[in-house]
């Protein structure tokens, strides 16, 4: 265990910053709405600010979205929010009925739809993690009723970073751990150790609070920047840990007066750590936010929204299970907006086990299949700082006068010979980088660099390079072969595949009925002057290439793209932007290739 990092959960719980929070008070007729309002069913609150913003906060305010208000009226309400997936703005207005501290927001149908219910009005003159600390649970309890943020981490800007609930847990405050975890407050939230409540439930040894963790949600196989988990925080041996329990007593908890009592802790490592065995593991720590970012709209570049949850993930596009109609069409990852792009990647990175597919025995997610569509910002690609200064460099001292005898004595010296030598050698090493650049002969150009040390690399440098020459005139037009379909059947447009999984119906929407298939892709040249080569070329030409796993067809071709200075070859074009394209070469190596560079495009056998 890693002492020092324990000396510095010390200064984390023994160090508090108060914090205090204005009373609010209630306003008469149209601006008693100003506050908190909790929602009696749903783990939902709203709050109104003066000005007419607000938030909008689900799961206890693990997460929000701001929200613009205004009232038209006396008693009615315009909301308008934006959805921080899709960018799409929704206003809506409802009609308000006040009864006390409770208020029922009816449609413009009027159906009572939500009924929500004022919070109390003020937050306690202490901090949340202050009345963690020193196990105050009616200040936390108004904190929570008041809609305080349950997640704030410790203000100390020398402390942890740790939580309310991880303050409450190390202290062994039963009662107020609960009400955290009842209130909403996250069970796996990490301190800049890497360490959850349960690790501090662990390592001071409270099962109550260790097995409410567990009841809701904690994930005990976590591992803090160490690599220890919970359970490794109760299986050192007692004569290790007894000086660092010692420790930690001596600087936080006497002073704090809540001394440790050596003989619960040893007497309960044996159960705490029981517990954390026997708990099972929580396979789903990632699975609510997930299910929160696969829902709602995916926008398309032809201006088409499907609105739903995203279904299905593979090479071929993404399905939705929209709210109206059963499952979509697959749509092909060049159908997707940038802003759906994003949103996808994000999925597969929050649950890739949920959101991705196997293939060829090895697991792809949705962030790989999303990641070479997505154009990088041009500030990122035009970014190039050059490095600054070296500090804390001493300059040599220099004597003023050296006396030499002659200017060709140094050479016939043992070191000025050793020195010409090497410079002889670093020339024909030069020479030998030159010449596989610029595509000459080896041999000559080593033997001219060593003859003629510097001057001959820059002799080869800046001879002209041997151009290529294009044998392949076939104009043959290049065909797109769709993935594989059922017999008597083809794909769809917006891509194809069957999804696995999904129900026989949704895999009947992505065939139509046809004729054979067609052939698969043919060699063809494309010339400048003929043809503009830009992102929407290389996207209607080559969509093949630019999956993860290319297919039979595409890995039986290569691409060669011929500039003024050379050609490069590869098969996969790994992401485009408007000014470029990045090529996978055959040697595995990414090459940017500019548009205007391009001069010839050959699609020929491999």
């Amino acid at each position: 265990m890693n002492e020092s990092r324990l000396i510095l959960l010390a200064v984390a719980l023994g160090i508090f910053i108060p914090s205090s929070f204005a009373q609010q008070e209630d306003k008469p007729i149209s601006e008693q709405i100003l506050g908190t309002w909790k929602h009696q069913a749903e783990p939902v609150s709203i709050t109104f600010q003066a000005g007419g913003k607000g938030r909008l906060s689900f799961g206890g305010g693990q997460f929000g979205i701001d929200l613009t208000w205004k009232l038209l009226g006396t008693n009615k309400l315009s909301m308008t929010v934006k959805d921080p997936g899709t960018g799409q703005v929704e206003t809506g207005v409802a009609t308000l009925e006040f009864a006390g501290d409770t208020v029922t927001i009816i449609e413009e149908g009027g159906d009572k739809v939500d009924i929500y219910k004022r919070t109390t009005g003020e937050s306690p003159d202490s901090s949340l993690f202050e009345a963690a600390v020193t196990g105050n649970l009616e200040a936390v309890k108004q904190h929570i009723a008041a809609g305080t943020d349950l997640n704030q981490t410790d203000p100390n800007p020398f402390g942890s970073k740790g939580s309310a609930l991880h303050a409450a847990a190390a202290f062994g405050y039963n009662e107020v751990a609960v009400a955290l975890i009842e209130g909403g407050a996250d069970v796996n939230q990490k301190d800049k150790e890497g360490q959850t409540p349960l690790h501090m439930a662990a390592l001071f040894c409270y099962p109550k609070i260790a097995q409410a963790l567990l009841d809701n949600g904690a994930d005990k196989t976590i591992k803090d920047n160490d690599g220890q988990t919970a359970l490794g925080m109760v299986e050192f041996p007692w004569s290790i840990v007894k000086g660092i329990y010692e420790l930690l007593d001596g600087i936080v908890f006497t002073p704090a007066g809540k001394p440790l009592d050596y003989n619960r802790i040893q007497k309960t490592r044996p159960q705490v750590a029981a517990i954390i065995r026997k708990a099972a593991i929580n396979r789903n720590a990632g699975s609510a936010k997930a299910r929160q970012l696969a829902e709602g709209e995916i926008s398309l570049t032809n201006g088409d929204i499907l609105n739903g949850e995203v279904a299905d993930v593979d090479q071929n596009g993404i399905v939705v299970r929209v709210k109206i109609g059963g499952f979509s069409r697959r749509a092909n990852w060049m159908q997707l907006t940038q802003e759906s792009l994003k949103k996808i990647k994000l999925l597969g990175e929050t649950d890739p086990k949920r959101y991705g597919v196997r293939i060829n025995r090895q697991w792809v997610s949705a962030d790989q299949f999303a990641e070479p569509f997505i154009e990088p910002d041009e500030s990122e690609m035009e970014k190039n700082l050059l490095p600054g200064p070296v500090r804390g460099l001493v300059e040599p001292e220099v004597p003023s006068i050296v006396q030499v005898t002659s200017k060709m004595a140094a050479y016939g010296s043992g070191g000025g010979i050793g020195l010409l030598v090497a410079i002889a050698i670093g020339s024909m090493v030069a020479g030998l980088g030159v010449a596989a650049f610029r595509e000459s002969n080896a041999l000559l150009a080593a033997g001219v660099s060593l003859v003629l040390p510097i001057v001959g690399p820059i002799l080869f440098l800046v001879k002209p390079k041997v151009e290529y020459e294009d044998d392949d005139e076939d104009d043959d037009e290049y065909e797109y072969e769709e993935a594989e379909a059922p017999e008597g059947a083809t794909m769809s447009d917006t891509g194809g595949g069957a999804v696995a999984g999904m129900l026989p119906e949704a895999k009947k929407m992505s065939f139509a009925q046809a004729g054979p298939k067609k052939g698969g892709a043919k060699p063809q040249t494309w010339t400048r002057g003929d043809t503009r080569f830009d992102r929407s070329f290389f996207q209607n030409n080559f969509p093949n290439y630019f999956k993860v796993v290319l297919g039979a067809a595409e890995r039986e071709m290569v691409l060669a793209l011929k500039t003024g200075k050379r050609e490069y070859v590869g098969q996969r074009i790994k992401r485009i932007s408007g000014t470029d394209v990045h090529m996978e070469l055959l040697n595995g190596k990414e090459q940017k290739i500019s548009f205007s560079e391009i001069g010839t495009v050959d699609l020929r056998a491999k």
